[in-house]
């Protein structure tokens, strides 16, 4: 798999510089995953935050643990700008710079474009839990029955990336 090692990641001298920083308490509006815009990021997951000319551009919210780093989320507010690529790139260097040896997301199965992305980023299915969303709905009704594309959300599927060999 290749490794990125640098961040910025130039696509191509045409193409624009996305630069990555971790996320701070001003970025609260850019980073929380609470509805209301006042949240603060104290007690939300640690964030890397993407900028193009200032402005944010992608988020990438992660766990550290004992079993590698998990992607808790990853949004784009601008397309095309390869915000996505450069936040997994960095978040894959700091996995590596604490030793780290995974790297994982959990996925829908209904996430097509996600499976794809994930996959071009060297990211293997290690495991798929079937029913996994069926028995979350259970607890949250509210959870939907479809989801991209009017596939039925049922399932999770892991995806990693080892780091180390």
């Amino acid at each position: 798999m290749a490794l990125c090692v640098n961040v910025p990641l130039p696509r191509s001298a045409s193409r624009p510089h996305v630069y990555v920083r971790p996320a701070e308490a001003s970025d609260a509006r850019w980073v929380s995953t609470s509805p209301d815009d006042s949240a603060t990021t104290t007690g939300e997951p640690p964030a890397l935050l993407a900028e193009f000319d200032g402005v944010p551009v992608g988020v990438l919210r992660y766990q550290l643990g004992v079993e590698g780093l998990r992607v808790v989320a990853l949004d784009v507010f601008h397309e095309g700008l390869g915000a996505a690529d450069v936040l997994v790139c960095a978040v894959r260097n700091l996995a590596l710079a604490r030793g780290l040896e995974r790297l994982w997301v959990v996925v829908t199965n209904d996430a097509i474009q996600a499976l794809w992305f994930y996959q071009r980023l060297g990211f293997r299915i290690t495991r798929v839990e079937s029913g996994a969303m069926d028995r979350a709905r259970r607890l949250d009704p509210q959870i939907p029955l479809f989801g991209q594309d009017g596939i039925a959300v049922r399932d999770q599927l892991v995806l990693e990336a080892r780091l180390a060999g």
